[in-house]
């Protein structure tokens, strides 16, 4: 492996925009600094990386406030209906059983998985009418749930499907294959939401789905925020449900929701102030 690879691949991460206008300098830097000796390529490399993770956190996090609610309800919509995907898969291996007629394989399977391809291949308009159209056989498919159920299951999908189909988004989101990972923590939380029946929860996995949106806050923002807007239709869903042991359920849901807006926030005037 190359220094001169190394170097090209490091300069990734910095955003287009600043490798376009810098980046065949930083190349010439770093080269030049491998000439001197070992130890001055590593730390020029460090530096590089440090800087070009502050850039890009940068531009993540000065977006228009119109912009970023806009792309968090988008998020928040997709990472629910992949929520209800997740949770089937994980419930069908863990306990097995029947798929269910072909409403059921639309809305847990097909359905979510089309609205997350459209999402990720930034075809938004496909996503919001895939979604509605999953919307609409939920309520069909389940006319059983309460108004709670609707709630935590429905408004969020049904307001970031309307985002995506009418108010069209001007420049790519980048990145947004990040959303496999709040979808594999809400994965392991489905394992540990079973024990919510009749035990309080224990351990990070039933917290992992808003303990990961705070790694996504100075790269992607709309990720972080989008999944833990996710987590609080989800926590919605609890305030209802009975037993003491709950109280501490909701206290801990909304409280780490709070935590992660709160993260985002201050890193949004942090960067206001420099």
């Amino acid at each position: 492996m190359s220094r001169g690879w190394i170097v090209r691949t490091t300069v990734r991460v910095y955003p287009a925009h600043v490798r376009d206008a810098k980046g065949d300098e930083f190349v010439g830097t770093l080269l030049d600094a491998s000439e001197d000796s070992a130890v001055a390529f590593i730390k020029e490399l460090a530096s590089l990386v440090v800087a070009g993770l502050l850039s890009r956190s940068r531009d993540a996090l000065s977006s228009p406030v119109n912009q970023v609610v806009s792309d968090l309800v988008r998020w928040g919509a997709v990472i629910a209906i992949g929520r209800v995907m997740v949770g089937a898969i994980v419930t069908e291996a863990s306990w097995g059983g029947a798929l269910g007629g072909p409403e059921t394989i639309w809305a847990a399977y097909i359905a979510p998985a089309l609205i997350l391809i459209a999402f990720i291949s930034h075809h938004d308009k496909a996503a919001g009418i895939t979604g509605l159209s999953w919307c609409v056989t939920e309520f069909v498919v389940y006319p059983q749930l309460s108004l709670n159920g609707w709630i935590a299951t429905l408004l969020l999908p049904l307001i970031g499907c309307g985002v995506m189909i009418f108010v069209p988004r001007h420049e790519p989101d980048r990145g947004r294959i990040a959303i496999a990972i709040p979808l594999l923590a809400f994965a392991y939380f489905v394992l540990n939401e079973v024990a919510l029946v009749s035990n309080p929860p224990s351990g990070v996995g039933f917290m992992l789905p808003v303990l990961v949106a705070p790694l996504f806050v100075p790269f992607k923002p709309a990720c972080a925020l989008g999944t833990t807007l996710a987590w609080l239709f989800l926590a919605a869903s609890f305030l209802a449900v009975p037993g003491d042991h709950f109280t501490l359920v909701r206290a801990q849901m909304f409280g780490f929701a709070a935590m992660v807006f709160g993260l985002a926030v201050f890193a949004r005037l942090a960067l206001a102030r420099e």
